[in-house]
């Protein structure tokens, strides 16, 4: 995961085992998905809106592609009741599948 957003020094020579997401920012904090499902997406939204932004990441790009071209593409994210059409915006992180939403 950190790959694809980062290089790493070779010189280096001593790169530790990193394949747990158990101290994952997302996760710890319910955003990850595996998968995209637009009505668990829509409650994840919602159930955030007392706060200014809203960070989702997906395992994979298949998810995060699906949630992009139906939330954005679509304008499903109207769905969720928290999302106010002039003030919203939001950034992608196309390399990390990651959906950052503010209200």
């Amino acid at each position: 995961m950190i790959l694809r957003s980062r290089e790493l020094d070779w010189t280096q020579g001593y790169f530790p085992d990193c394949s747990s997401l158990d101290d994952n920012y997302f996760v710890k904090n319910g955003g990850y998905f595996s998968e995209y499902d637009r009505d668990t997406i829509i409650s994840y939204i919602d159930a955030h809106s007392d706060k200014p932004n809203c960070e989702l990441m997906f395992a994979d790009f298949d998810s995060y592609k699906a949630a992009i071209d139906d939330l954005i593409g679509k304008s499903k994210i109207y769905k969720a009741s928290s999302i106010n059409r002039d003030t919203m915006k939001y950034y992608r992180g196309d390399n990390m599948y990651y959906l950052n939403i503010n209200y």
